[in-house]
């Protein structure tokens, strides 16, 4: 699976806020942290085993705990890309 953002979409940080607003029906939806940050991740390239590596890297490189073994890790960014699908912040190609 390799995700991308809508075009119609755009993600916007609102003081301690994250939100994924659609430019076409002015909605927004309020994400959490880490589903704005794997949407930002979201480009059509990279899979979503290749976006928890980076998420996983990250963590790392800043000395943070995995808040999740690593297959768990997948597992988690699959649901929220699943999430943020069904309401059209992403778009899903299985190329």
């Amino acid at each position: 699976m390799k995700p991308k953002l809508n075009l119609n979409m755009q993600l916007k940080r609102i003081d301690d806020d994250f939100v994924a607003f659609s430019k076409k029906t002015k909605e927004a939806y309020k994400l959490a942290p880490i589903a704005f940050y794997v949407a930002t991740l979201c480009d059509g390239k990279r899979t979503t085993e290749q976006i928890a590596d980076q998420i996983e890297g990250v963590l790392k490189k800043n000395k943070l705990p995995l808040p999740f073994t690593e297959d768990k890790l997948i597992e988690e960014v699959e649901s929220i890309i699943n999430q943020l699908s069904t309401q059209g912040v992403l778009l899903v190609s299985t190329d």
